[in-house]
């Protein structure tokens, strides 16, 4: 079997993404354009690069005491899958152009493919999987979140990511989700 890119969060790091021609950056005012999470629900501070497979996220929501994800006792480490999941939406918008920062890259990889800048996939997270959890709370690191989430496969109706959450060298999180696009709510 084929070792994941995940074994370690820091090698996804160190990873093709970013060696790759970069896209622009984005800010937080960027992502609050895309993400349908409102005020301190939206997690992540920026998109440091992505293209057509891979999005490299950073956060410091971890480290506000007014996180809606914390509990009595902190920040669990478990809420990284929220983290990751917002990356993944993120990346679905991007990849459809919902930013219209440039052109959506052509991929046949894309699951976005029949999305639009005027319609990008609503998503929701369908299961999670493979997840391995290093350290018990978020918020006991200092330094910022990188948010790590990687296309393995998809198409117009479904996606499924490989993740992986550090904070510098340490592993927090890591491992698979998968995402249905267009879904239609029955509730």
């Amino acid at each position: 079997m084929t070792e994941s890119i995940l074994s370690s969060a820091s090698l996804f790091a160190e990873s093709t993404l970013v060696r790759q021609p970069q896209r622009r950056p984005l800010s937080i005012a960027d992502i609050r354009k895309v993400l349908p999470h409102a005020g301190l629900m939206c997690l992540l501070s920026s998109v440091e690069s992505w293209d057509e497979s891979q999005i490299h996220c950073t956060s410091s929501s971890h480290r506000m005491p007014a996180n809606p994800l914390r509990g009595p006792n902190g920040l669990a480490s478990v809420n990284g899958v929220e983290y990751a999941a917002q990356a993944m939406a993120l990346h679905a918008a991007l990849v459809s152009g919902a930013l219209a920062l440039e052109q959506p890259p052509a991929s046949l990889n894309s699951p976005m493919s029949v999305n639009s800048p005027a319609h990008p996939p609503h998503g929701v997270l369908a299961s999670v999987r493979g997840v391995s959890i290093c350290v018990p709370y978020l918020d006991t690191f200092a330094q910022d979140l990188t948010v790590l989430a990687k296309l393995l496969s998809g198409d117009p109706q479904t996606a499924m990511y490989e993740f992986a959450i550090c904070a510098g060298a340490q592993s927090i999180i890591s491992g698979r989700a998968s995402v249905m696009f267009n879904v239609k709510r029955a509730f």
